[in-house]
């Protein structure tokens, strides 16, 4: 059974352990730090994905958003991004794709400090994780109902 952590919980927590709370690493032997452009870091954190992809607290949001959605949480595939160029050059530490809108991908930061430039479309921040995902669950949902335009 999930349980909403409190504030005292993430008092001392870095922005890499908040991170983990949803998602694994991905483990990259191959990488070396250099850019990847944007649609091959997408395909190498998508190849790459640890057995461990989603964490707990990634479990619930992933539950929320299939309820949400409509369908089952097997509906929502989240992908981890942490550790791979998409994290690192590309600002998105995890997506999420769903049956109920093929072809859409929402990338999403976990972020436990408010700052500018934010590359993903979906913010989730502490108060998120603290407020059982209410906001960042219906930011998800639109952001799956409104695709970004393409070029």
């Amino acid at each position: 059974m999930y349980r909403s952590p409190s504030h005292h919980e993430f008092a001392g927590t870095t922005g890499g352990q908040f991170q983990e709370e949803f998602v694994g690493s991905c483990r990259l032997a191959m990488w070396r730090g250099e850019y990847v452009k944007y649609a091959v870091a997408m395909n190498m954190a998508r190849m790459n994905q640890p057995k461990d992809a989603l964490h707990q607290t990634g479990v619930r949001l992933r539950d929320l958003i299939a309820q949400k959605i409509g369908v089952s949480s097997d509906a929502v595939k989240f992908f981890t991004a942490l550790g791979t160029p998409l994290d690192h050059w590309h600002g998105v530490d995890a997506f999420i794709e769903t049956t109920a809108f093929p072809g859409v991908t929402v990338t999403v930061d976990f972020t436990l400090s408010a700052k500018a430039g934010y590359k993903a479309r979906v913010i989730v921040s502490q108060e998120d994780v603290l407020t059982d995902f209410s906001n960042a669950v219906d930011a998800i949902v639109s952001a799956f109902r409104r695709p970004p335009l393409r070029a």
